[in-house]
This record gives structure tokens, sequence and C-alpha cells, in this order.
């Protein structure tokens, strides 16, 4: 595939995955195709190039796992996946987000000089493939058969040089994807927390009024 597609696809995928979320912050079922409209809004000349190249010169290209995450994200109002289907794609979203951070708390410091070992020139070697491979294989025996996948995906594309670079890692992991990575499980852990504390209030509001109620006693000791 050509690196030029690549760029205007990853730079599209960031316009189309930023108007969703403002449709989901809105509320509203209506212009589902917007989020495609990125397509054409990369196409826009801004100065001596597209509104695309400017937002990838700023992001460089995208990793093949986050690149499939955010594609999925961008078309879903098109799609319609099922409730199930939306909670797996939470399920994949929160391993993968947990398992970049981690990657990459350890792999940018050490790329940067912390340490004496440099793990991206890793990337240019052969065995780089074993570490795709090996994290595959233990998303498949812990049952985490989606996320194997992208893993999985990532090392098809280095192998056919798809970027035009032949560093492994980046086909796994880039910085974009570490801060979204940190962003989502922020998100979601606020989130959580809330949805808890919604619910123990209610709870305890149901379980006052229940005791509040003179005919529910009533029924109990008729």
């Amino acid at each position: 595939m050509n690196v030029d597609i690549l760029a205007l696809l990853g730079s599209a995928t960031l316009i189309g995955c930023a108007v969703q979320f403002v449709r989901q912050l809105l509320g509203t079922e209506r212009l589902k195709w917007l989020p495609f409209a990125s397509l054409l809004l990369c196409m826009l000349p801004v100065g001596e190039l597209s509104l695309g190249y400017w937002i990838h010169s700023f992001t460089g290209f995208l990793s093949t796992p986050l690149l499939v995450l955010l594609v999925w994200y961008a078309a879903s109002p098109i799609v319609a996946p099922s409730e199930a289907q939306q909670l797996r794609f939470q399920s994949l979203q929160r391993s993968y987000w947990l398992l970049v951070l981690i990657a990459g708390s350890f792999y940018f410091p050490m790329s940067l000089g912390l340490g004496s070992f440099d793990p991206h020139s890793l990337g240019w070697q052969p065995e780089f493939v074993w570490i795709p491979v090996a994290i595959s294989m233990t998303m498949v025996l812990v049952g985490d058969y989606w996320l194997a996948g992208l893993f999985f995906t990532s090392m098809l594309a280095w192998q056919l040089n798809i970027l035009g670079t032949s560093n492994g890692w980046s086909y796994i992991i880039d910085p974009i994807a570490v801060g979204f990575s940190a962003v989502g499980l922020i998100t979601a852990g606020v989130s959580s927390f809330f949805r808890s504390c919604a619910k123990s209030t209610a709870q305890s509001q149901n379980s006052i009024s229940k005791k509040a109620d003179p005919s529910r006693v009533t029924a109990k000791a008729a």
C-alpha cells in the first residue's frame, strides 16, 4: 500500500474519531455519515499541502493496532454493532490500552537514552518478529483472541513493509497510542467510579424508601 495513502488514512481516521466522539457527547443519532466526510476533509488544501498531510506531519504513521481500533470506532455509526459487539470492543480497547501503556512506559524512555539498552535497535533485527508472536500467543492462551489478532496483523504489516520502514516497533506502538491509552484508562476508571457511586446511592435510597413505606410494613404484617 502506498505510504501517502496510509498517511491520509491515518489523518482521516483521527478526524473521524473526533467527530464520532463529539456525536456521542451530544447524544445524537443523526448525521451518521459525518465521520466518513473526514476523508474529503483531509484533501482540503492548506497552503502547499492538504489538511491530511499537515496532521500527518504532527502524528506520523499510526501503529497497526491503533489504526484498526480507530477505524472501527469511526465506522461504528454505519456498521451499527450489536450491544454484545460493543461490549467486546470496549473490553478489547481496555486490554490494548493497558498493554500499550505498560510497554510504552519502558520502550520510549529507554529508546531516548534511559539505561544502557536501546530497545528501538531491536526493531531492525529479524528476531524482532518473536515479540509480536509471543504477545499473540500469550493473548491466545488467556483467551483474548481479538487482541492476538491485532498484534498478528501488526506482524503481517511489518513483513509486508506497509509503512515503508523495516523497524518493527513502528507497527506495534507509537506515541499517539500511548497517549490514547493513558487518557482512555483514566476516563474508564473515572467513569466506572461514578457509576459505582451512582449505583450505591440508588441502592441506599431504595432501601430507605422501603423502610419508610408504611404500606409495605402493613402488607408484611398481614
